[in-house]
């Protein structure tokens, strides 16, 4: 060292290294100063002179090329100098960065800008940026070893000491105070200026932690006015990339001083390329918030269309449901939990094996699937959760992948009423075809007899005995056949509901002994014994007398077909309450469990074997119900099993309390029925002419026609009273004949009857509308038309 010889308080320095020596710097650091204008008068330690470099040193200083610390490169290679003299001395400011690299050229410009002026730094980073911050300070001629050693530079983990401050995700005030407010505090002692860079706000940011990161800044800003210092924070850009981190940013830039842009824009000399880049910056930020707003609209119409698809998915009638590669069911929408009954979180989850009835049949449906064969309308069982099965069809794809099986998409269809329905028909037309079986044999049963009694009489000649055995045989099978159709007959207006009843005040007593009377030759035939077991008192009803007769003749036919010969049958009447009970009992063949939850049923028989069957086409107890319920009662059938009898008990209704005249009673006709002149025609010569005997043995005059013309040209010759008219017959039906003689004046009046195998209310109507006046239904009753024709002119008029 060497000190000038014109002012001896002046030292000159002829080598940087005495200067940097003197100083406490490294030579980078005194050209550092020299290029920034910043050399200024210092004063000796120990002697108090004033030191200023030598003119000669001072001009090698300013030749010298050494790379600044303080500055960086931009992407396009231009240098980007930020000016941290201007800094102030309690100054908060905040730069944000596009790349790590301009970061750590910007801490090392910092730190270096204080400890090149004497001051002291702390730098608190992580160990990537520490470090290259280190190395870059080293290379730009600062000794960071001396530096830390002396207490001018600090150096902390920034996670490390981040870490004890926060309680619960939140930066604590008294922690903070107590470690970095600690470590300030004993910097400030120095004296000197205090620079700070923080990278704990980035670290909370990068984490997510944005309120703990804003709450971390106004910390420092608190320590501030304490102990003033100049605080450096940065944020990469990148985190601000979305339209909704515009608050937050706005938020990062309230809490600091000053905002430092990222090197893009930094790099930009001259004030008219600045103020052109500020242009094209408005021009792209209103370009993007247009296209935000786009975006924004495009995301809601999808956000409206997933919620709309959602709530289609959801509440769709058809059960929908996604199924895993391991068979768990991994979603299912509320019809398909509505199915099975079930609450969606006691489906979801599950094994969707669980809920299949057949193993083998869910096994296969998977198996396909995860082969990647869709299946559609597969059928299959599901068992819901109150026990009961239904009946489904599955469609289902699989979804892979990556070529990985991931799930399958699954559609249930509930199908239980149409297989119900199906299986219905099945059962229905297997019915059918035991019903047309059966009636089949039992028409042939009568026929046989019949037939067997026209060849007796063909041979008996005048055996007495011989013809009044075939003829007994005949009339018990006609009446056999008869019932057979009446049976038939009921069983149509029941579907149809068109029985009508004509009902009366009848005493219960007069209905049971019609019906044992009608039953009483199967009875006798198979030789029971049948008891009657009256109230004390008459039991009025208010009654069809006839077709309440028919109920209970029903059963007891029943009862006397499956008991065995000899057996017992019991009718008991009692009272109660308003209400009649009659039991029919009997110690038959019974009737099973299973049994007797049908036999109400049409074409059902209590044992249909052939072995063991009774006859009959299994609808006589379908029409004793319906019967019974249309004069508001009630039937049940009651058994202890096969082998123990049967009872079969009726309720119905007492008639209420009536003054004046009793029951009425049906009045008796004649047995004498006046000579008539009665025209028969009908197409069956056979019909026509055995009624046209049986008419003449009563002592009536009769003629035949074979069709509707004949018909005509008999009635203007013969003048009839009476017109027994069938209806179904070629050249001219029996309707049109009637009409054609209506309109003739010598027969225009006669009594026409209808005399038709059809019987159903319309076709009555029909007859009454073609001009007939009565309507009979074949076979003829002889009986009911001997009182036609003894009371006709009444019934005419």
């Amino acid at each position: 060292m060497s000190q000038t010889e014109s002012s001896p308080n002046f030292a000159a320095y002829r080598t940087v290294g005495e200067a940097a020596e003197y100083l406490g710097v490294s030579p980078a650091t005194l050209r550092n100063w020299d290029r920034a204008g910043k050399l200024k008068p210092r004063r000796h330690p120990q002697n108090g002179y004033r030191i200023y470099l030598h003119g000669d040193l001072e001009a090698l200083l300013r030749s010298t090329d050494l790379a600044s610390p303080i500055s960086a490169a931009s992407d396009d290679g231009a240098a980007v100098r930020v000016d941290w003299s201007a800094m102030g001395e309690n100054e908060h400011f905040v730069q944000f960065y596009e790349k790590d690299a301009f970061l750590v050229d910007s801490v090392c410009g910092f730190a270096a800008s204080a400890l090149s002026a004497g001051q002291t730094s702390l730098i608190s980073a992580t160990p990537e940026h520490r470090g290259a911050v280190e190395q870059k300070l080293a290379a730009g001629g600062i000794d960071v070893a001396a530096a830390v050693a002396a207490g001018r530079l600090v150096l902390l983990d920034a996670q490390e000491t981040l870490s004890t401050f926060m309680i619960d995700g939140s930066p604590d005030r008294k922690l903070f105070n107590a470690t970095v407010g600690k470590k300030i505090a004993e910097m400030a002692r120095s004296g000197r200026r205090i620079h700070i860079f923080g990278e704990m706000v980035a670290l909370l940011w990068s984490d997510g932690n944005r309120d703990g990161a804003i709450y971390l800044e106004e910390l420092w800003n608190d320590l501030r006015k304490k102990h003033p210092f100049a605080l450096f924070c940065a944020y990469p850009i990148a985190g601000f990339g979305t339209d909704s981190d515009v608050p937050a940013l706005r938020g990062v830039c309230d809490c600091h001083s000053r905002v430092i842009p990222g090197e893009s824009y930094a790099a930009i000399d001259g004030d008219d390329a600045r103020l052109r880049a500020i242009t094209l910056l408005q021009q792209k930020a209103q370009a993007l918030e247009a296209e935000i707003a786009h975006r924004k609209e495009v995301e809601n119409v999808l956000l409206r269309r997933e919620r709309e698809l959602a709530d289609f998915v959801e509440n769709a009638a058809v059960g929908l449901h996604k199924v895993g590669p391991d068979g768990t069911i991994l979603w299912a929408n509320q019809a398909e939990c509505d199915l099975l009954g079930y609450a969606m979180e006691e489906v979801i989850g599950r094994s969707v094996a669980d809920f299949h009835a057949d193993a083998d049949v869910i096994a296969e449906l998977l198996a396909k699937l995860t082969a990647g064969e869709a299946v559609e309308n597969f059928p299959a069982r599901l068992r819901c959760r109150n026990g009961r099965i239904k009946h489904v069809l599955i469609s289902s794809n699989a979804c892979f992948e990556e070529g990985r099986f991931a799930y399958t998409r699954c559609f249930t269809r509930d199908m239980t009423r149409q297989w119900q329905a199906e299986n219905a028909l099945r059962d229905a037309d297997r019915r059918k075809d035991e019903f047309l079986a059966t009636l089949a044999h039992e028409l042939r049963n009568p026929l046989a007899p019949i037939k067997n009694a026209l060849e007796l009489l063909k041979i008996a000649g005048p055996d007495e005995e011989v013809v009044g055995e075939a003829r007994s045989i005949m009339e018990r099978q006609v009446q056999q056949m008869s019932r057979l159709v009446d049976d038939l007959l009921d069983v149509s207006r029941i579907t149809r509901d068109q029985i009508e009843l004509r009902k009366q005040r009848v005493e219960l007593a007069a209905v049971l002994k019609s019906a044992v009377e009608t039953s009483r030759p199967l009875i006798d035939a198979a030789r029971h014994e049948l008891s009657l077991h009256l109230p004390g008192r008459p039991v009025l009803l208010e009654v069809d007398p006839v077709r309440m007769a028919q109920v209970f003749s029903n059963l007891l036919n029943n009862s006397a077909k499956y008991t065995l010969p000899g057996g017992h049958i019991r009718i008991e009447a009692k009272t109660v309450g308003q209400e009649v009970v009659v039991a029919v009992q009997d110690d038959g063949l019974g009737i099973s469990c299973d049994a007797l939850a049908h036999v109400f049923d049409m074409f059902r028989q209590v044992d249909g074997s052939l072995e063991r069957s009774q006859g009959g086409l299994g609808i006589g107890l379908t029409v004793v119900r319906r019967l019974v319920e249309l004069h508001g009662g009630s039937i049940n059938a009651q058994s202890d099993g096969l082998g123990k009898g049967s009872a079969f008990i009726v309720r119905l209704p007492i008639a209420a309390a009536a003054t004046g005249a009793g029951p009425k009673k049906p009045v008796a006709g004649d047995a004498r029925v006046p000579r008539r002149r009665i025209l028969v025609v009908d197409d069956n010569q056979d019909s026509g002419d055995t009624l046209g005997i049986l008419l003449r043995m009563k002592g009536h005059e009769v003629r035949t026609a074979r069709d509707g013309i004949e018909a005509i040209e008999v009635a203007g010759q013969f003048l009839p009273e009476i017109i027994l008219m069938d209806v179904g017959m070629p050249k001219m039906n029996g309707y049109d004949a009637t009409r054609r003689i209506r309109q003739m004046a010598s027969v225009k009046e006669a009594f026409i009857v209808a005399l038709t195998g059809w019987g159903q209310a319309d076709d009555i109507q029909r007859s009454l509308e073609a001009g007939c006046s009565a309507h009979l239904v074949k076979p003829v009753d002889l009986v009911a038309l001997d009182r036609l024709l003894m009371n006709w002119e009444s019934a005419r008029h």
